[in-house]
């Protein structure tokens, strides 16, 4: 819990956030919850869905070791902020997919070529992450839902793939690619990826999910596949290597959300590449489904402890002390303020956790 004074800053940054310009840590790329069903389309353009599936074996193609140009350690940042990773393992292939709800209602991939790579990460501990867990709330073709943003676990990279059993789909191409072209196909960000639990009660989230639909990919057709809870958000991110190239986001409102489904008994052995090089894959076992969805950032009115979840408090004026009741067991009683004050407690500095702070009109 952090202490703030009763300064004009303090006011000014509480007047902001009462006027609903935009609250502390917003980014532009969150969505703003007021013109997300008024204003905004169904899901953000230039994004696809996705069809993910495990990955359990890795072989080499150009370099000595699969994804031979795998750096030690690439910076991230995204909309929760700035973290150092290293790259471990790829562990999932996600294929653009059509998606056709129950009345026939077809969503065709645009970028079929556009495939992610998804490679597990160890969060590194300097400089200090951002704190987690982070509430959101995510909005798609399956209606609005809010959720608890969890555990960082992915780098997805933007990868080419090669098809041998289908390689006049459109989106086949020659792996190691031709010289002259790009390492990555253009027109998809890297995501990184969290862990995420639902926020609250699951009746009403989601209200527009199907009971099932069927799914078209370079693989073949999947018809009445059901659709379970969602399990992972993706945010679009800035990709940093120890060189310092940098690679930002070209649509930083464009996130994914990935719904659980039942796995599919598949076995495919494809060829892929993307900035961490060439590898030989075997895709097993689809069991999520991304969709492209806005994500909005939320602020819980009074979370002293910042585990997604308000705590009930109260700030006694005649003695100038902050009571807290934590969700998650134990109880505060902070000392700031005088009778007369006026409490305008917030996430001032963005890490997640509620501030106390007042407002002195003497």
């Amino acid at each position: 819990m952090n202490r703030r004074s009763g300064l004009a800053p303090v006011l000014a940054t509480a007047l902001v956030v009462l006027a609903g310009i935009l609250t502390p840590g917003a980014t532009a790329a969150d969505a703003p919850a007021a013109t997300a069903a008024a204003a905004l389309p169904i899901q953000p353009p230039g994004l696809d869905h996705f069809l993910c599936y495990q990955v359990p074996s890795l072989a080499p193609i150009n370099e000595q070791v699969p994804f031979g140009l795998t750096p030690p350690t690439v910076t991230l940042v995204d909309q929760f902020g700035r973290v150092a990773v290293q790259p471990a393992q790829a562990d999932r292939l996600c294929n653009p997919v059509d998606k056709v709800l129950p009345d026939g209602t077809k969503f065709s991939a645009t970028n079929p070529r556009a495939h992610l790579v998804c490679d597990q990460i160890n969060t590194l501990t300097q400089p200090p992450p951002p704190k987690l867990p982070i509430p959101v709330r995510v909005s798609n073709q399956f209606g609005g839902g809010k959720l608890v943003v969890a555990a960082r676990q992915r780098l997805c990279l933007p990868t080419w793939k090669q098809d041998p059993q289908n390689p006049t789909h459109p989106g086949s191409v020659p792996v190691p690619v031709p010289t002259g072209t790009p390492t990555q196909p253009p027109g998809l960000d890297h995501f990184e990826c969290y862990a995420v639990r639902p926020l609250g009660p699951t009746a009403g989230q989601f209200p527009k999910k199907p009971p099932f639909v069927s799914l078209v990919d370079q693989f073949g057709t999947r018809s009445q596949i059901p659709i379970g809870d969602p399990v992972e958000l993706c945010n679009p991110a800035t990709k940093i290597l120890p060189t310092g190239q940098s690679f930002p986001p070209k649509n930083p409102v464009a996130h994914l959300v990935c719904f659980q489904i039942p796995p599919q008994p598949v076995e495919r052995v494809v060829r892929v590449q993307n900035q961490f090089g060439t590898a030989q894959i075997l895709a097993t076992q689809p069991n999520l489904l991304c969709l492209p969805s806005y994500k909005q950032r939320l602020r819980p009115p009074a979370d002293f402890n910042g585990d997604g979840i308000t705590d009930v408090s109260v700030f006694r004026p005649s003695t100038g002390v902050w009571y807290a009741s934590l969700s998650g067991g134990g109880s505060t009683a902070t000392p700031w303020g005088a009778p007369g004050d006026i409490p305008v407690s917030d996430d001032y500095n963005g890490d997640g956790t509620t501030d106390v702070a007042v407002f002195r009109p003497s």
